[in-house]
């Protein structure tokens, strides 16, 4: 969880046992869940609207099939918003592309990338593309925003192209 003066960020790989699988330390969901739970009874107890509450996840292979109840526990902890991160660095080339930017733009060497990379099959991609879909079509307590911003078959085209994006 991550803390700035005004605003508690939770990122998830929901559900709990994905959670806990992803974050490889068994209870790390719950315990989270808990504190912000916590801090959801003392903004209402106190009248206040602040520290906001914002939950994070970055959809993969292993948590896209539960993008429904990643939205879910939006309702439990009473989020203020939700951001969802399509996979980053969807293949070599494009995780290269990134490290070239960090690079020569800020100086920046970038390593992390290394980790994320993967090439997804067209099932995969047009699982993201369903799942996706069918969460935007359902109404939620709370904003939440897709990043990259992308709608339909741009999320399946993301998902597996890197053209526009290495370009």
């Amino acid at each position: 969880m991550v803390s700035i003066p005004h605003l508690r960020r939770f990122a998830s790989d929901r559900p709990e046992d994905v959670h806990d699988m992803c974050r490889r330390t068994k209870g790390a969901y719950r315990t989270a869940v808990d504190g912000l739970l916590e801090i959801q009874k003392w903004r209402n107890r106190l009248g206040k609207k602040k520290p906001y509450i914002l939950t994070s996840t970055t959809l993969s292979q292993a948590n896209i099939e539960y993008l429904d109840k990643a939205f879910e526990i939006g309702n439990i902890i009473n989020q203020d918003i939700m951001v969802v991160y399509l996979a980053w660095f969807t293949s070599e080339q494009l995780g290269q592309a990134q490290h070239r930017l960090l690079t020569d733009a800020f100086g920046i060497e970038s390593y992390t990338w290394k980790f994320y990379t993967r090439e997804f099959t067209q099932e995969e991609s047009q699982l993201f593309m369903d799942n996706l879909g069918r969460v935007e079509t359902m109404q939620w307590p709370f904003e939440y925003i897709v990043v990259p911003n992308l709608k339909g078959s741009d999320i399946r085209d993301y998902c597996r192209s890197v053209q526009d994006v290495a370009a």
